[in-house]
């Protein structure tokens, strides 16, 4: 009993260094986004841009009542898979190893910055790290339940994450397929239950919709989010130009207005989605124009996903979008609306008195990141050996992780840091991972 109470205070504690940017803010960090997760919260309402998870994450941790509440949960939950990380690749090392890792990816990655924030960023380590446990041999029975339950529940937390999951399976699962051999590098790899879980969080997200009478689909504004990712980078005003001679297109009456970022479509009140019907609005010429764009343009549409690639992989400052919010904005009026014991506090925040020393640890997370790749590799080519067993199996989840990240980033959505950041700290875990007794010997 007593080594129990322990091991969740180490996790407790683990949590609350994983989280310190909300404690040094004063109030946990708000995203541009914060304001509809929270609002839906409150409503129960599919909002038509994202899906509900995040919303029921909040409203079953307590945020409703304080978003302290939501940002110890999440926190939680990452300390939690991280001890049990450390259990299954570094046995040895104990709860202070384990603490000393968790203050060194607080203080050198931008992890911290993406938990001490209410937005659904913050469960893409968890569902990544129980992909990964799910993926070591060893385990529990139990653990291997909770694990897939987070990867499911995941699913409907954010579009990426299923998409970001299936990807690294089928990475990791193609070169243990391939490498059939003894010494293969993935030795060992469980693929049946990770399979099965990625099959059941397929149906999760649209089952969920469903039974709260909002139909079976992930997304009512699926058509909507790729157009506005073709009208940022340029794909759809040159379809445009070269397609709406044949008067096949009804949306070619917009063809001027299609310049600038993306944003401005999907938010600005002027835009051509508010005068074709807005968020509610099926617009099957939407995905049309966008399937047939793939078809006139692939070129285009390769080169553009390739270089959106290449730059979201150097993109992850995770205090990038970390800023006060105006009055004008979403997340503002809904904490004054929903919060108002709390809403003194959030004023006085140091993010709305824009007091953070953002600076600093924009340069500890691209230099950490720099140091651990350069760890990496030396160990990569001097002491091979040392990338051995179950840690070889992290290495390379991490490698596949990342890539696919920035991969369907890259295809579906435009690209911002914090996409990056809720990812790039793997390569730090790596090099704190680092099998320092075979290392020695």
């Amino acid at each position: 009993m007593r080594a129990r109470a322990a091991a969740a205070g180490a996790v407790a504690l683990g949590a609350l260094i994983l989280s310190w940017p909300a404690f040094y803010n004063g109030f946990p960090l708000i995203y541009t986004d914060t304001g509809t997760y929270i609002e839906s919260a409150f409503t129960l309402r599919l909002p038509p841009d994202r899906p509900l998870g995040y919303s029921l994450f909040i409203r079953g941790t307590g945020g409703c009542r304080s978003l302290w509440a939501t940002v110890f949960a999440q926190s939680f939950l990452l300390s939690f898979l991280l001890r049990r990380l450390f259990a299954r690749v570094a046995p040895r090392r104990g709860v202070g190893a384990f603490l000393a890792a968790c203050a060194l990816l607080a203080a050198l990655t931008g992890l911290p910055w993406v938990m001490g924030t209410v937005f659904a960023d913050a469960i893409t380590a968890s569902c990544l790290l129980s992909l990964l446990l799910l993926l070591l041999p060893g385990g529990g029975a139990a653990e291997a339940a909770a694990c897939a339950a987070v990867v499911i529940a995941s699913s409907a937390v954010h579009f990426s994450h299923l998409s970001i999951c299936v990807l690294v399976f089928g990475c990791l699962a193609a070169c243990t397929a391939v490498w059939r051999r003894a010494r293969g590098p993935l030795r060992g790899i469980r693929c049946a239950l990770p399979a099965a879980t990625l099959a059941a969080s397929c149906l999760f997200a649209p089952a969920l919709n469903a039974s709260l009478g909002w139909g079976f689909h992930f997304s009512r504004a699926g058509n909507i989010l790729l157009m506005m990712h073709i009208w940022d980078n340029g794909i759809l005003k040159r379809f445009l130009d070269g397609h709406c001679a044949d008067g096949r297109y009804d949306f070619c009456r917009f063809r001027d207005e299609v310049k600038g970022g993306g944003g401005f479509f999907v938010w600005d009140p002027r835009s051509p989605l508010y005068r074709t019907g807005g968020w509610e609005a099926p617009h099957e010429e939407y995905r049309r124009i966008v399937a047939d764009s793939m078809v006139a343009l692939p070129g285009m549409w390769i080169g553009k996903t390739a270089g959106a690639f290449s730059t979201q992989l150097l993109m992850f400052d995770a205090c990038d979008a970390v800023g006060p919010r105006t009055p004008r904005t979403w997340a503002y009026q809904v904490l004054e609306r929903r919060f108002p014991g709390n809403f003194k506090a959030f004023l006085a925040s140091r993010q709305q008195r824009d007091d953070l020393p953002l600076r600093v640890f924009l340069i500890a997370q691209y230099g950490a990141v720099v140091a651990a790749l350069g760890v990496l590799a030396a160990v990569l080519i001097f002491r091979r050996e040392a990338a051995c067993g179950p840690f070889r199996i992290v290495l390379c989840f991490a490698a596949a992780a990342v890539a696919a990240n920035a991969a369907v980033c890259a295809s579906i959505s435009t690209l911002s840091h914090r996409y990056g950041a809720r990812v790039i700290w793997f390569v730090l875990l790596c090099a704190l991972l680092l099998p320092v007794r075979r290392w020695r010997e």
